[in-house]
């Protein structure tokens, strides 16, 4: 859980700079940011570089349902880094779905359907090896009881 869990921050010259520097550490703390600028373009920029971020996360780690990724951001460089990512954390509260076009009864029925697959899938695999590791031995043939290595 983040340090700004259930606050709401409205920063404004979010676009660029000190805003969009602020914008990114109040969200990475778990704050629900408002951003407001002159340059809408400049913000959804900054929305999108997030949302794809995750995606990748998402994907690289070949990741299932819900996960919470939590950012890094270089103060100097403006430049996001990801710090750690969290199973099924807290980020099922409801209130965190608000903004999204799913909504949070659709979203539950959705992990659990997911959950069910994924089980089955699971259960179905087979895992096979395939070894010889007494190829090498040529067994205990002539030595009348002295195993030859």
């Amino acid at each position: 859980m983040g340090k700004l869990d259930n606050r709401v921050a409205i920063v404004t010259g979010a676009s660029s700079g000190v805003g969009r520097g602020v914008a990114k550490v109040l969200a990475q703390n778990g704050a629900k940011v408002c951003v407001c600028a002159r340059r809408m373009e400049k913000l959804e920029e900054l929305t999108n570089e997030v949302k794809e971020l995750s995606k990748s996360v998402f994907k690289v780690l070949n990741a299932a349902g819900v996960i919470r990724i939590d950012y890094l951001i270089d103060k100097k460089t403006k430049k996001i880094y990801i710090n750690e990512t969290n199973t099924i954390p807290g980020s099922l509260s409801f209130y965190l779905w608000e903004a999204t076009d799913k909504p949070y009864k659709e979203l539950l029925d959705d992990l659990i359907t997911l959950g069910i697959k994924t089980y089955k899938k699971k259960k179905r695999k087979v895992f096979s090896f395939e070894t010889n590791i007494l190829s090498n031995f040529n067994g205990i043939k002539g030595s009348k009881g002295k195993l030859k290595m």
